[in-house]
């Protein structure tokens, strides 16, 4: 078992799925039946497409046992761009050639 100064840096880099699979959990299937998600939430999650958030922390401990602090340290939102950039990029008028 980890303990100290160790655990937070090595918890720190620990994805979701890592973190599942410590805790017994090793297929996207067995993750949806224990937490109750559908395929698609339960693939998003397992493969870092989908964030961690208060809500899911909240469920993943509930009906997983999963610690609160393993799960805090997951990327709560894993975004690519931030929503800023991807609203800024204007589209011409409409009826307007570009060139």
């Amino acid at each position: 078992m980890l303990t100290g100064v160790h655990m937070n840096a090595t918890l720190a880099r620990m994805t979701l799925q890592e973190i599942l699979k410590n805790h017994g959990i090793h297929t996207i299937r067995k993750l949806c039946e224990d937490a109750g998600l559908s395929r698609q939430q339960g693939w998003m999650l397992w493969h870092g497409k989908a964030g961690v958030g208060k809500v899911m922390t909240k469920r993943l401990h509930e009906k997983l046992g999963i610690p609160f602090e393993e799960l805090l340290d997951v990327d709560p939102v894993p975004y690519k761009w931030s929503r800023h950039q991807q609203n800024t990029a204007k589209k011409p008028p409409f009826g307007k050639r570009t060139k």
